[in-house]
This record gives structure tokens, C-alpha cells and sequence, in this order.
């Protein structure tokens, strides 16, 4: 019986934690978002809600904005390819959406699970290949 007791309370102490856990992820979540938006704001000079890449890529190369950036733990090594990056939709702009939602993905380490679903992704893509081209008729006049 008091071993049941005790395991009793353990676990209920372990579910509190984990609510005390999540709660402190989700204000932190909140808290970067904010961030996030309040550079977009500075960045955002006319106030449509995007900015050009380009733009984007300039604004992030001042000091102030990098600094900011590297305090959310966001990578601001090659900026003209970041921009490119947060350009989901390949319209030369990064509307808001883009901007906070790309650089919260964007922040921190890369995780091996990361890398590796790279590596299976990157490996679908070449079979399909592979598998269109060996079915595709050869140019007509040259030999397979």
C-alpha cells in the first residue's frame, strides 16, 4: 500500500511538470513570435505586411537586426539565401506569414532526425527521377 501511495504521487508530480513544461515552451513560443514580428515592423517600412527579399536580406545585414536574430538563436551567416528561404511562395516577397513561421523552423541547431529526413527526402526525389528518365523514349536518331 505504500508503495502504491508513493507511485501514486510520483506520477501525479511528473504530470504536473510536464503542464508546468509545456506552459513554459508555449510562452516562449508566444514570446519569439512577438520578437519576430516586432523586426518584421522595423524592417517593414511602408507597412503592407512584406517586404522584397532583397529588401529583407538588406535589413537583416544591419547590426541591430543581426543581433536580434542571434539572440533567438537564428543563423544570419549567408542572408541573400535566407531571404530566399522565408520566400515560400517565390513571389520576391516575405509577407508576414512567411517571415515568423520560416525563421521559428529556422531557429536553433539542425537535429540528426532533421538531417536525416533530408537525406530520405533528397533520396525519394532521385529515384522518382531516375524511374522518369529510365521510362522516358530515348532522342529520336541516337542510341540508348
Amino acid at each position: 500500500i505504500v508503495t502504491g501511495v508513493f507511485v501514486d504521487g510520483a506520477i501525479q508530480h511528473m504530470q504536473r511538470d510536464r503542464g508546468v513544461i509545456m506552459d513554459k515552451k508555449k510562452r516562449a513560443e508566444k514570446a519569439t513570435m512577438e520578437h519576430l514580428l516586432h523586426i518584421l515592423e522595423e524592417i517593414d517600412t511602408e507597412r503592407v505586411g512584406a517586404v522584397a527579399s532583397s529588401e529583407l536580406a538588406m535589413a537583416m545585414a544591419k547590426e541591430p537586426v543581426k543581433e536580434q536574430l542571434a539572440a533567438l538563436d537564428i543563423n544570419t551567416s549567408d542572408l541573400d539565401k535566407l531571404a530566399m528561404v522565408l520566400d515560400k511562395d517565390g513571389d520576391g516577397m516575405v509577407d508576414i506569414v512567411e517571415f515568423v513561421d520560416g525563421l521559428q523552423q529556422l531557429k536553433g541547431a539542425v537535429s540528426t532526425f532533421d538531417v536525416h529526413m533530408l537525406m530520405l527526402q533528397n533520396r525519394l526525389v532521385l529515384d522518382a527521377l531516375t524511374e522518369f528518365l529510365q521510362q522516358r523514349p530515348p532522342p529520336s536518331g541516337k542510341p540508348p
